[in-house]
């Protein structure tokens, strides 16, 4: 079954998440920006609020180990180590068990805003996050001690499961 949740579902699930590879994954690039030259340069904010959704497989396998990997350069500021910052993204997860998409932020067109640095997400978007730029797009393939744990999120996520999610970085600003 798949299930689609809300902005502020989204939101909860990170933060009850907080409680408790590589890929040969396709995703959207279309709005990177290019050079004179014809090749890709960064990407800013405001390219990344308008791109479209990513296609993304499920994880194939289960991981053990936080695997972040930059899709798209992003071209402003950077989330700091260390700091708590307030970012606006835009997201799409899928889960090994499942392999359905979860959530996603594009399907519902509303980007999301919250604290990285703060203890308050699962701990693989704190740590996986970190030196991402606005503009920037960034898959995580997220082993489940760095996500729901034991206990999973059910019915779309189970215990110890593997996530992978590609988020867009719109903004980034302290708090």
């Amino acid at each position: 079954m798949k299930r689609r949740l809300t902005s502020a579902g989204l939101v909860l699930i990170l933060v009850l998440g907080a409680a408790s590879c590589g890929s040969d994954d396709k995703v959207d690039s279309t709005s990177t920006s290019t050079t004179s030259a014809g090749q890709e340069s960064c990407r800013t904010g405001a390219e990344a609020r308008s791109a479209g959704a990513p296609e993304l497989a499920a994880p194939k396998e289960k991981t053990t180990e936080l695997v972040t990997t930059d899709l798209i350069e992003g071209c402003g500021d950077a989330i700091p180590e260390g700091s708590v910052v307030t970012v606006e993204v835009n997201y799409l997860g899928k889960a090994h068990s499942t392999g359905e998409v979860f959530d996603s932020s594009f399907e519902s067109g509303q980007t999301v805003s919250f604290p990285v640095g703060a203890g308050q997400l699962i701990q693989g978007w704190d740590q996986g996050l970190v030196g991402m730029k606005e503009g920037g797009r960034r898959q995580l393939l997220i082993p489940g001690d760095l996500a729901y744990g034991p206990t999973g999120n059910p019915p779309d996520i189970g215990p110890d499961d593997t996530l992978v999610f590609v988020i867009d970085l719109i903004s980034v600003s302290a708090q």
